[in-house]
């Protein structure tokens, strides 16, 4: 994508979005920010806005080429969710 272009949808998705990373929501400058493909074009995703967010350094680097949210901000582990069999129903 070439650099006028880049500028464009970056212009057009703080419009939309605000300038913040798509992520973890901090909110950052313009400058700050980078265009991160929600489906990688590894993967086969597009250039178009709708596959296009708005993402901090950290962030979209911790995505890679993955179709996942950044590691930072998935959970490390599940709930605490205590076995049926030891719930007492009397």
């Amino acid at each position: 994508m070439a650099s006028k272009q880049k500028k464009r949808k970056k212009d057009q998705l703080i419009r939309e979005y605000g300038s913040q990373c798509w992520w973890c929501r901090h909110q950052l400058p313009a400058k700050s920010l980078t265009l991160d493909h929600i489906k990688p074009k590894s993967k086969g995703g597009s250039n178009s806005l709708e596959n296009l967010r708005l993402a901090c350094s950290p962030c979209n680097k911790s995505r890679g080429n993955s179709l996942y949210p950044p590691e930072s901000l998935i959970p490390n582990s599940a709930p605490n969710i205590s076995p049926v069999n030891s719930v007492n129903f009397s």
